[in-house]
């Protein structure tokens, strides 16, 4: 589904989100690409009313716009309005690194309440973030989780 809205398909409340088709097309389940920083309103995904998000991965697939030097791209969660204020987890490259794949798994999992969204920040980045997760109840995630979150982590390449 090409739309920005959630599906809810295969194991109850995994999370399939597709983004709107941008120039290259549909760009597949909880991914977002591009260079650009994407903390405007609603962000890259937004947690539906009534239910909050558990995310348990990210893949960060980092590209330089410059070669040979650092690059880094950022996943926020925050309010839907300004997703970009907490930092859930980054994947930072090292400048001998123009291009490089990370993954982080996230166990038992990273809670974003009911109607935050997710916020994407790069630097010297043309790269991609792909997050994986599942819905439950807005009852399980306070809404103040991401605040008390230490599930953030950083990888980085040297």
């Amino acid at each position: 589904m090409a739309n920005g809205r959630a599906d809810r398909r295969g194991a109850p409340g995994r999370v399939d989100h597709r983004p709107a088709a941008g120039p290259g097309g549909d760009c597949g389940p909880n991914h977002h690409s591009g260079g650009v920083p994407i903390c405007t309103a609603n962000g890259i995904y937004r947690v539906p009313a009534g239910q909050a998000l558990i995310i348990t991965g990210v893949n960060f697939y980092n590209a330089a716009i410059t070669a040979g030097m650092e690059h880094e791209l950022d996943l926020y969660a925050g309010p839907a309005s300004s997703p970009c204020v907490h930092l859930l987890a980054a994947g930072l490259a090292p400048s001998s690194d123009d291009h490089i794949s990370q993954n982080q798994v996230f166990n038992p999992g990273i809670p974003v309440p009911a109607g935050d969204a997710l916020g994407v920040e790069a630097t010297n980045e043309v790269g991609s973030v792909e997050f994986y997760g599942y819905l439950v109840p807005k009852a399980d995630v306070a809404a103040g989780a991401v605040d008390r979150s230490t599930r953030t982590q950083v990888t980085t390449r040297r």
